[in-house]
């Protein structure tokens, strides 16, 4: 079961929210904080999209909150198959 998704900060113009952001972008496995990094969703997301039955699964031993915290990245793959799709079958 992943660790939930790290909360999304507001945006700021400020420098603090840009440091934020970089220090996101080079996030570490296994996470320290008790947060999931994106790359780990993305891996997920995946399973998911091949095995659906896996939210029902999560569901089924308590991880009520999978479809919040994986919605995003599920959408997102999806989104980029469909595209990598349509680019190859239009080459």
């Amino acid at each position: 079961m992943p660790f939930p998704l790290r909360p999304k900060p507001a945006y700021e113009d400020t420098v603090y929210y840009i440091q934020l952001m970089q220090a996101r972008a080079h996030e570490e496995y296994p996470p320290k904080d008790g947060y999931e990094n994106s790359r780990q969703l993305n891996v997920v997301a995946r399973a998911i999209l091949i095995h659906p039955d896996l939210v029902i699964m999560w569901k089924d031993i308590g991880y009520y909150e999978i479809c919040n915290d994986v919605n995003e990245f599920v959408i997102l793959n999806e989104i980029g198959d469909f595209f990598d799709e349509f680019i190859s079958n239009n080459s």
